[in-house]
């Protein structure tokens, strides 16, 4: 089994979060400040054992352990304004991940944005159609629709294949992953804090670790060194908040958006 760091990035900004991408006090904890960001992709490139590389240059047949991913999901237009020429200057790739139908739309990136990107060698994958809270929740019908659609407008737009994908709001099921890979998707970046690559029949499953705005300077580093009290924690908080989740269904989410509203802004999702 191969291993690799994947860094989940959203948005980042420079005064005003709700300028680029999804609004709201639950989107924005995983906003950052460009100046972070910049120092974060700084402190990367002082690694000179470790590569920053595209999911579809990876050789799964050898090791890949020095390898990490840097993703961004949702497509807000800061993708295009702030994480691009940021990626660029640094001789970096990054995976972008599209909601389809907020293409073209206030505070997202648009048709030409996409084309640009992909032009410069970054990923362009989709992040569902219509982003749904729950997409485990769906019938097999509407999640076979979330990917078909969101995989069609991008492949319209930038005329090739999609092939990869990551899961909204992290509601990872069997069905949300059938799905997908019915859908055509090779590689899918879940939530899941691990360094594993997995393969479920024709797709590898990746996890990635998020970056909030919460975490300091020495977070991103930790990640990439495998420090194992961060990565020891990571794992339980997702277990334990998986079960919550599965058990608290749409109540959690209504729970959580009180404790977000009442100022808990450290309150992970």
């Amino acid at each position: 089994m191969n291993k690799a760091i994947s860094l989940c990035y959203h948005d980042i900004f420079d005064k005003d979060p709700n300028v680029s991408g999804i609004k709201g006090t639950g989107a924005n904890i995983y906003k950052i400040q460009q100046e972070k960001f910049q120092r974060q992709i700084k402190l990367l490139n002082t690694f000179t054992d470790l590569d920053v590389v595209s999911i579809l240059d990876l050789n799964f047949s050898v090791k890949c352990n020095n390898k990490v991913m840097l993703t961004f999901d949702d497509g807000g237009i800061s993708a295009y304004t702030k994480i691009f020429p940021i990626l660029e200057n640094a001789g970096m790739i990054g995976h972008f991940f599209i909601i389809g139908d907020r293409i073209g739309k206030k505070g997202f990136v648009s048709e030409s944005h996409l084309r640009e990107m992909r032009s410069h060698g970054h990923i362009i994958g989709t992040h569902s159609f219509s982003h749904p809270s729950r997409i485990s929740s769906l019938s097999s019908n509407k999640i076979k629709d979330e990917w078909e659609n969101g995989i069609q407008v991008l492949e319209d737009i930038l005329s090739e294949k999609i092939l990869v994908a990551s899961i909204p709001n992290g509601y990872n099921s069997k069905l949300v992953m059938e799905c997908a890979s019915n859908a055509g998707i090779s590689h899918i970046f879940t939530s899941d804090p691990t360094i594993k690559i997995k393969k479920n029949k024709n797709c590898s499953i990746i996890g990635r670790y998020p970056i909030q705005k919460q975490h300091d300077e020495d977070y991103v580093p930790s990640i990439v060194n495998r420090k194992f009290p961060i990565i020891a924690r990571h794992a339980v908080e997702w277990r334990i908040k998986s079960i919550i989740r599965s058990v608290g269904g749409d109540a959690y989410l209504k729970v959580r958006k009180k404790l977000l509203n009442m100022g808990f802004g450290s309150y992970k999702e």
